[in-house]
């Protein structure tokens, strides 16, 4: 998403950095000494050392000055381009794919010579490391592909970017914040489960069958027999009376149904210390993402709900994209958050 430049802010009247700031006053210094005592080559080198700063202060006013009208009269002179599906964190136990940002900055054709400008964009969310992409600026259109990782899951966000113009020497920088909402998705990765932890497979298959061989012993009905139906459910006790052959039909019920309610906790726990919070938090929601995607390939429906969610979504194997963004953006909430189906 751009957004037109004319907001940016003016920055600090004297930009100077603690380098410049020093070498200022050295320069004075030299200046100074040079008159006091008279000496033709403390003049020349305390005027030639302030001069320098002098250019340095006034050519990165006029850069940003040069660099604020040029972007304010371009509508889309600054953008940046995200993974829009999500990605994975960088971890060695998980495929993952590098990421990549697609940055794109147009600058005025022609700059003042030794002063240079960069953008800088961050990405945050809670208190994880922020997500920096950074690139040198050049007269022109400015397009430039920059790949970047993550360490862990997350909804990463930004409000504003940054066009930091210094110079050559480092004696001074400004920066311009133009207003910039991006975000990119950090899924959780979700492993698959062990087998002999997988409740799905212990006494499944041989459940159903118990269950389909107790319903066809349960014949609450007859009809009368008809050339082809199986001779063994013949009810040869009607038959006895009623001297017609009658058949027993079982009762007609549709096969058991299996649903999944996935409650995912992350309420404060008082005993947890602090500097362990955020692993534990990651640890339970990938467990949590590694069960659900397990259920998911299986081809069950299961319904997810979580602290701080707006409400209850059911999700499948086609939705699971889905499932694995809503449970990027989990975090501490108070466990009254916790939206729980009626029945």
């Amino acid at each position: 998403m751009s957004w037109p430049a004319s907001n940016t802010n003016r920055g600090r009247l004297i930009p100077l950095t603690w380098r410049g700031t020093l070498f200022a006053v050295v320069s004075l210094t030299v200046l100074a000494f040079g008159i006091v005592r008279i000496e033709l080559a403390a003049l020349l080198w305390g005027s030639g050392f302030f001069l320098l700063t002098v250019y340095a202060l006034a050519g990165n006013h006029l850069s940003r000055w040069q660099i604020r009208k040029h972007l304010a009269s371009r509508l889309e002179a600054v953008d940046c381009t995200l993974p829009a599906r999500g990605l994975f964190p960088d971890d060695p136990l998980s495929a993952t794919a590098d990421s990549s940002a697609l940055v794109k900055v147009e600058m005025p054709s022609r700059g003042l010579p030794g002063l240079r400008a960069h953008f800088l964009l961050k990405l945050v969310w809670q208190d994880r490391r922020p997500i920096r992409l950074e690139t040198r600026l050049y007269s022109g259109l400015n397009e430039r592909r920059l790949d970047f990782r993550v360490e862990k899951r997350g909804l990463y966000k930004s409000r504003q970017a940054e066009l930091v113009v210094t110079d050559l020497l480092g004696f001074s920088r400004s920066v311009l914040h133009l207003p910039l909402a991006e975000q990119v998705r950090v899924l959780p990765p979700a492993r698959p489960a062990v087998e002999a932890n997988d409740p799905g497979r212990q006494g499944g298959e041989e459940v159903e069958k118990i269950v389909k061989l107790r319903r066809s012993e349960e014949l609450l009905e007859v009809r009368k027999y008809f050339p082809g139906d199986d001779l063994r459910k013949i009810n040869w006790k009607l038959y006895a009376h009623l001297n017609d052959l009658f058949v027993r039909l079982g009762e007609e019920t549709p096969p058991p149904e299996s649903r999944f309610l996935v409650l995912l906790d992350s309420s404060p726990a008082p005993v947890l210390p602090a500097e362990l919070a955020s692993d534990y938090l990651d640890s339970l929601v990938e467990a949590c993402a590694a069960f659900s995607n397990m259920l998911l390939l299986r081809g069950v429906q299961l319904t997810f709900t979580r602290c701080g969610g707006r409400e209850l979504k059911t999700f499948g194997l086609e939705s699971r994209q889905e499932l694995l963004a809503d449970m990027a953006e989990v975090w501490w909430s108070p466990a009254e958050d916790l939206i729980l189906p009626a029945r």
